[in-house]
């Protein structure tokens, strides 16, 4: 349901998924919308964060050689 929320409010979504029953139910978000209450719902449980789970790529001063 978030990644159709995801894709409701426009944003680039990039799911990954190495399991064939998560990629079918990835492909499943467009079989169906979520209406405004859900979308709603779903937007108050934000926790104040960014949504990036690694580094800050602005921060990052690990460069490989």
């Amino acid at each position: 349901m978030v990644l159709r929320w995801h894709i409701q409010r426009g944003d680039i979504v990039l799911p990954k998924s190495v399991s064939p029953e998560r990629m079918k139910s990835n492909f499943q978000i467009f079989d169906f919308e979520l209406d405004g209450a859900e979308m709603t719902a779903i937007s108050g449980l934000d926790r104040g964060k960014s949504g990036r789970t690694g580094p800050n790529p602005d921060q990052f001063d690990d460069i490989p050689d």
